[in-house]
């Protein structure tokens, strides 16, 4: 072995006997002597680490619930005050087209089939 010494490249001739017996070639370097340690780190690296705690999670969802009925509230204050603005015969004419509408739209859309109660099954639901 002390003639491949001088050498950058052992060669061929030369391996490392690793732990468990495993042969790697190449002469003996520092990083394989703790080769399986370094693939057993990279191996079981936890590679799917969580962005936020469920603190921070459960924050931003109870944030998002509370927007949503603020924002459902809103848009039912402004139907009210629209309704308080119109007369009974403007409220007929706007669900007689919004009743058109859908009409349309189901005609646009036909019916998937029949469940087992013999309701009409859609993929969009009005």
């Amino acid at each position: 072995m002390e003639m491949w010494k001088d050498r950058k490249n052992p060669g061929r001739q030369t391996y490392t006997i690793l732990p468990g017996g495993y042969i790697s070639p190449g002469a003996p370097l520092s990083e394989n002597l703790n080769y399986r340690e370094v693939v057993k780190a990279e191996l079981y690296m936890d590679r799917n680490q969580p962005t936020m705690s469920l603190e921070e999670f459960s924050q931003n969802e109870m944030a998002d619930v509370q927007r949503q009925m603020e924002q459902q509230q809103f848009q039912q204050q402004q139907q009210e005050e629209e309704d308080s603005r119109m007369n009974p015969e403007e409220l007929e004419d706007r669900d007689r087209q919004r009743q058109m509408a859908k009409d349309d739209w189901r005609d646009v859309c036909p019916v998937e089939g029949i469940t087992n109660k013999g309701n009409y099954l859609s993929l969009i639901h009005i």
